[in-house]
């Protein structure tokens, strides 16, 4: 691929726009997925992308710190819908087709490191980024081909992702905090935005939780690390059942033949 595929829109932050709160609208090719009408499956490649893409630890630098992330630009009005806090002088690539004619891991390589001066996107995250890309279904009324990721669903996929990391030896520590990380933003997003699908007491419960393990996987020795993960099973599980929408998106421990 050439560098002109891959060059992006100029970017300017519009900084006097408020920042809005997180509002989750990823949607998923029903088809592309594991599981049943009423649970569906995402193996951890997946779930990982699916924080990756709501994430501002993605980008890093100045992404990091106006907390923008991938979603900022392709969940507000669809997937290439408009900009929330950038101006950009160029259309914003339609994630639907991106697949099918663009290296997903360079294009995302070139705007953290061009862009906004962050650090080198590790091969895990551009692995899970890419398989993402390949089930994004059109934005469509018919629930029977899509599903819509919600911040509920997403916060329990990445609590049992946390969980599945935890207990490989070949994850590394900084693509642990990574993902601890995200979750800690997605949920501090969810505070600002004033849920009503989760009370108060769970998202802070939640951070708590993180919190301890956060310390527990960095410090404790192998038993105590497993007594910490044990509450964000149960979190999980409180999450998917705070959703309103009878589908449920779980974990696979297997890979997904697409992946």
């Amino acid at each position: 691929m050439g560098l002109g595929a891959l060059l992006l829109p100029t970017l300017t932050f519009a900084v006097e726009v408020p920042r809005a709160p997180l509002r989750v609208a990823t949607w998923l090719d029903r088809q592309a997925l594991g599981g049943t009408h009423q649970e569906l499956l995402v193996s951890q490649q997946l779930a990982l992308g699916l924080l990756a893409f709501n994430s501002p630890y993605l980008f890093g630098g100045k992404a990091l710190r106006s907390q923008l992330t991938c979603g900022a630009c392709h969940s507000q009005e669809g997937l290439s819908g408009a900009a929330l806090r950038l101006r950009l002088r160029g259309p914003v690539p339609d994630l639907r087709t991106a697949a099918s004619h663009t290296d997903v891991a360079a294009f995302v390589t070139h705007a953290i490191e061009t862009e906004f001066d962050g650090p080198p996107l590790s091969q895990q995250n551009a692995r899970a980024l890419a398989a993402l890309s390949q089930v994004l279904a059109p934005m469509a009324a018919d629930t029977q081909s899509a599903y819509r990721v919600d911040a509920s669903a997403l916060i329990a996929i990445g609590l049992r992702l946390t969980v599945a990391f935890a207990t490989k030896a070949e994850v590394g520590t900084e693509q642990l905090d990574f993902v601890i990380d995200s979750l800690r933003f997605l949920l501090g997003e969810m505070q600002r935005g004033k849920p009503t699908g989760a009370g108060w007491g769970l998202l802070e419960e939640t951070n708590r939780a993180l919190r301890v393990a956060l310390v527990a996987l960095e410090d404790a020795p192998p038993a105590k690390r497993q007594l910490a993960l044990i509450p964000l099973q149960s979190l999980a599980e409180r999450w998917e059942a705070s959703r309103t929408q009878a589908a449920v998106l779980r974990l696979s421990q297997a890979l997904a033949p697409h992946e």
